[in-house]
């Protein structure tokens, strides 16, 4: 198959994970040589802590400890606690079986170095991955508790009391004793981060800067890489009770904006050449600076699930246009479904299947034989996506597509291309929220009927935290359901055509933006 995973997945690999002590040896972190008292094998993951002045001990555990109970997981199966109380580790079992990681920060701005707790992994595969073929990340992710105060007025633009929610990748150019390796050309080394979440950013209209750092090395340089993009999804910080939310990244966009921005040289452009070495997941806080020390408090409560970093083999990708800040997928073979249900905590990579249908732009199909709650994303272009009655989560990227919701309330987020969206309305109340609506792009409504449904908009924003948008309000048969359109606001509408009609004996309703 030529869809793998690069990384092993935590939630089934299990919580026995290595610790490192704080203590670097030659430029590498020293970890404890015994592992926890858990069940299960050894695992691929370390917890990975740096600048602190207290530590997590991997020997001083509790089990079912209820001082780190959780409103949607119950109590912890094992906990690790810093000995200044500022952060601890918490895993936790999902109603499918699947082990929840909670990096708690908590407390005041007192450690001078911040509170940093990260999980990390290495690449796990027999061959090198290289960003000339697509590689995907994805998890699922909830703040369980995020609360921050500033005692200075000046601490949140300054950062000096600061949470951020980053996930890293270790990723290197021309490195020395692979295939491709030229001595006579530089070698760059770059920490890649996609910051998900932040203190600073609450909701989707507030501006995420880029960071970019190159320090010259005796054989290149070394880069440090921080940004989201504007389409991609995010943590809004606020305190969540709900499920978690599905998070899905395109490594080579990222990489490919990096060496834009960095003007690295044309042999660069070569994404053969870059390999994905590593990643770490977790929370960076910044606690003041020693000259003022109480300048606020932040609590960061993260929890962790079904953390996958893929490849397709089967497809190309080529370095283009760096002003575009994208990159170019060339002659797919198939698209790359990954799946999780959130009802098990089951997850994998889907199977589709040539498109049986007749509509040109689609070549894959793939149907979710399954009514739980469910969570994709899709990388490649012209797929048939259909699941099932269950609240899923459903992202796809580039190209055109077609997805069928069905029932329940969903979550989807349109890709670049023109993406048409399928609701259904029922016999009980849902609300969708569609991300990324943009010109090309309709979703169609079936069970809407003119001469008894009605519609009308919302006269102010609604929806999710950090979701909210234009909200279309429908009664059907006496029962409401709500469509939100992030980020649009009532000035949008007059881009939507809206028109109503019968298809196959179904009456539905169309929205087509312009």
């Amino acid at each position: 198959m030529s869809i793998s995973n690069v990384v092993t997945n935590p939630s089934q690999d299990g919580p026995k994970l290595s610790f490192n002590t704080g203590a670097v040896t030659n430029g590498v972190a020293v970890t404890y040589q015994a592992l926890p008292d858990t069940t299960g094998n050894p695992s691929a993951w370390q917890v990975t802590e740096w600048s602190k002045g207290s530590y997590l001990n991997p020997s001083v555990m509790t089990t079912n400890s209820a001082n780190f109970a959780d409103s949607l997981y119950g109590n912890p199966l094992y906990s690790w606690q810093a000995p200044d109380q500022l952060t601890s580790l918490n895993v936790y079992k999902s109603s499918g079986g699947g082990y929840v990681y909670g990096l708690d920060q908590a407390g005041t701005n007192a450690d001078p170095g911040g509170t940093d707790l990260f999980l990390s992994t290495s690449v796990n595969s027999a061959t090198p991955v290289t960003f000339n073929h697509p590689i995907n990340f994805s998890m699922n992710a909830r703040l369980a508790e995020a609360q921050i105060s500033y005692t200075n007025a000046n601490a949140k633009q300054t950062g000096a009391v600061l949470s951020q929610l980053l996930a890293g990748f270790t990723v290197c150019f021309n490195v020395p004793g692979t295939t491709n390796y030229d001595p006579t050309e530089p070698t760059y080394s770059a920490f890649m981060q996609i910051e998900f979440g932040s203190s600073r950013q609450t909701g989707p209209n507030e501006l995420l800067q880029t960071y970019l750092k190159v320090n010259d090395t005796s054989s290149g340089a070394l880069l440090t890489y921080s940004a989201r993009f504007p389409q991609d999804p995010y943590l809004p910080f606020v305190s969540s009770t709900g499920q978690p939310q599905l998070l899905d990244y395109n490594l080579n966009q990222y990489l490919e904006d990096m060496i834009s921005r960095a003007g690295l040289p044309a042999v660069a452009d070569d994404l053969s050449r870059w390999l994905l070495l590593g990643m770490y997941v977790g929370i960076e806080s910044n606690s003041g600076v020693s000259s003022n020390p109480n300048q606020g408090s932040v609590i960061t409560n993260l929890q962790l699930s079904n953390i996958s970093v893929t490849t397709d083999t089967a497809m190309s990708v080529q370095f283009t246009d760096p002003n575009a800040h994208q990159v170019s997928v060339v002659a797919p073979t198939m698209p790359q479904i990954s799946y999780t249900d959130t009802s098990t905590g089951t997850s994998g990579v889907a199977s589709e299947e040539a498109y049986q249908g007749g509509y040109a732009p689609l070549k894959y199909q793939y149907v979710a034989n399954s009514d739980d709650n469910m969570a994709f994303a899709s990388v490649g272009n012209g797929l048939f996506l259909v699941t099932g009655k269950g609240n899923d989560a459903i992202s796809v990227s580039a190209g055109d597509n077609v997805i069928d919701a069905g029932a329940g309330s969903n979550f989807i987020k349109s890709g670049s291309g023109n993406d048409i969206i399928f609701e259904n309305l029922g016999s009980s109340s849902v609300w969708d929220t569609i991300i990324n609506f943009h010109p090309g792009d309709a979703v169609g409504i079936w069970g809407f009927v003119p001469a008894s449904s009605t519609m009308t908009w919302a006269p102010t924003v609604l929806g999710t935290s950090g979701y909210e948008g234009l909200t279309l309000l429908i009664t059907n048969k006496g029962i409401h359901d709500e469509l939100t359109f992030t980020g649009a606001s009532a000035a949008d509408i007059r881009s939507l055509a809206i028109t109503t009609g019968v298809s196959s004996g179904q009456s539905y309703l169309e929205i087509r933006h312009l």
